[in-house]
């Protein structure tokens, strides 16, 4: 007569069952986390890459004078400015866009808002005085 199984009618792991389940969930979970990461750059990738293209899109305040990028190029003597983009908050779509112009002593700093697609705004007073003519 075979051995009563416990209460619940399913019968117990055998350790090596056991450890493979763990081993299983760990290496399941470890995947899910790196694609979540991944999926999480591409999305950054994509914000920072827009931000950066509103500078050639976003006016420079006055009329005629070009975008922001035609007046920082302007401001540095023709040269491009070395720009940069960081993702400050993902969830609610605010990229910095930092513009490193030769002679300025100070970057410039934008702030781009992902969900409204409006336009560049200078990130500070320094920034929005800097940029006026």
């Amino acid at each position: 007569m075979p051995p009563p199984l416990p209460a619940d009618g399913a019968a117990p792991l055998p350790p090596d069952a056991r450890l493979r389940r763990a081993v299983l969930l760990v290496l399941g979970g470890g995947a899910l986390l790196l694609s979540l990461f991944m999926l999480q750059d591409a999305f950054d990738a994509g914000d920072r890459r827009r931000a950066l293209a509103a500078l050639e899109t976003t006016p420079a305040g006055t009329p005629g004078a070009g975008s922001l990028a035609e007046a920082l190029r302007r401001r540095g003597g023709g040269a491009s400015p070395g720009c940069a983009a960081e993702v400050l908050s993902a969830m609610r779509g605010i990229t910095r866009v930092t513009c490193a112009v030769a002679g300025d002593a100070e970057p410039y700093r934008f702030l781009w808002d992902d969900l409204r697609r409006d336009a560049l705004r200078p990130e500070d007073e320094a920034t929005g005085r800097r940029l006026a003519p």
